[in-house]
């Protein structure tokens, strides 16, 4: 019987280029590409909080969505947060990381206003990504990448399709 293929999560802070990855792997290794915040929006998994005023995520109708896509396997999901998920998802959890000047020039072009640019700055020197992942995961599925350029994204893509190849054959 043929093993399933490994769920990668490809997380970090905004900017830090896990769209592009995501993108790039789903092409050069046959992956389905599931960007959770798309997944969100096309299905509405937002409810009114009568009490905040605002719209939450609804967790649980999100979860149960996915759940039947996670179980086929061969996916690469991109989401800036990893403690939303369970554990057994997930044989990797890549942590992309940026250098701030590099993040501050992306989210500048993006149009992100000042404020917005500043706390994603800050999020990623207190490494808000990288210690959630850590504390949520088992030692040796969380993998930090830095991601400042063409040449280190290729070799982010070609590092996860090696550990593709030796980990799940």
């Amino acid at each position: 019987m043929e093993s399933k293929r490994p769920n990668i999560l490809v997380t970090g802070t905004p900017g830090t280029g896990k769209t592009t990855l995501c993108e790039l792997l789903a092409q050069t290794y046959q992956l389905n590409y599931v960007h959770v915040g798309t997944v969100i929006k096309e299905n509405r998994f937002v409810a009114f909080n009568e009490e905040l005023q605002c719209d939450e995520l609804d967790e649980d109708a999100l979860l149960d969505h996915l759940e039947v896509i996670m179980n086929q396997g061969g996916n690469v999901v991109e989401h800036h947060e990893s403690d939303l998920f369970p554990l057994r998802w997930f044989s990797l959890v890549v942590v992309l990381r940026a250098d701030n000047t590099v993040l501050y020039d992306r989210l500048q072009q993006r149009g992100y206003p000042l404020a917005k640019i500043q706390e994603n700055c800050s999020a990623e020197i207190c490494r808000l990504s990288a210690d959630m992942a850590k504390e949520n995961y088992p030692e040796g599925v969380v993998l930090e990448m830095s991601n400042d350029s063409l040449e280190q994204l290729q070799a982010n893509c070609r590092q996860i399709g090696a550990w593709m190849e030796a980990h799940h054959q």
